[in-house]
């Protein structure tokens, strides 16, 4: 799924990557911060998910949503939220399933 660019929150212009919106002159500086916070906390929110540790994944996920809503932000947060619910208890961390367990399962 193709992501959306952010528009200018006062004109609705396409934004450019650019402190100022080139059609309004509006400052786009909290615009940007925003959206560079959100990526950061989807990064810590994979690196979480890499450690195998959705507890600490799924409110980096929701928070960067907040900020900046994504298609792959959604996903994430989706698969955050999915083993953090169905992790067997809070004393054992997730691990994902070895092959011999995939192979139990007929397709």
């Amino acid at each position: 799924m193709k992501a959306l660019s952010p528009k200018c929150p006062v004109c609705r212009a396409k934004f450019r990557a650019s402190v100022e919106c080139p059609r309004c002159g509006a400052d786009l500086r909290p615009l940007m911060t925003a959206i560079l916070r959100a990526w950061h906390l989807r990064q810590q929110a994979r690196e979480a998910l890499r450690r195998h540790d959705p507890e600490a994944a799924e409110p980096l996920a929701a928070d960067s949503l907040r900020l900046h809503a994504t298609e792959s932000g959604r996903r994430l947060h989706l698969l955050a939220r999915l083993l953090r619910e169905t992790a067997p208890n809070a004393e054992t961390p997730w691990q994902p399933p070895s092959r011999r367990t995939l192979r139990e399962f007929p397709e």
